[in-house]
């Protein structure tokens, strides 16, 4: 349940312009969105678990997460 509600803290909504909406959830709205998370973790964790290639990336800038990414594959 942890990772679903840190999953719930880092949301963020966005208008039809893409600008960002600050949106505050109410007690039903958090219950409604962590089912949703629950089914995608779900649904995607089959697809992670066949997966061949796994890179931990966690905390890595976008630069140094692609440049982890090809040193696994063997770009280098």
């Amino acid at each position: 349940m942890t990772r679903r509600r840190n999953i719930l803290e880092r949301i963020t909504f966005y208008d039809i312009d893409s600008r960002r909406i600050e949106k505050h959830l109410t007690a039903e709205e958090r219950i409604l969105y962590l089912k949703e998370i629950k089914a995608d973790i779900s649904y995607f964790k089959r697809s992670y678990e066949r997966a061949d290639l796994q890179v931990t990336i966690t905390g890595l800038a976008p630069e140094a997460s692609a440049a982890a990414i090809d040193a696994r594959l063997g770009r280098t």
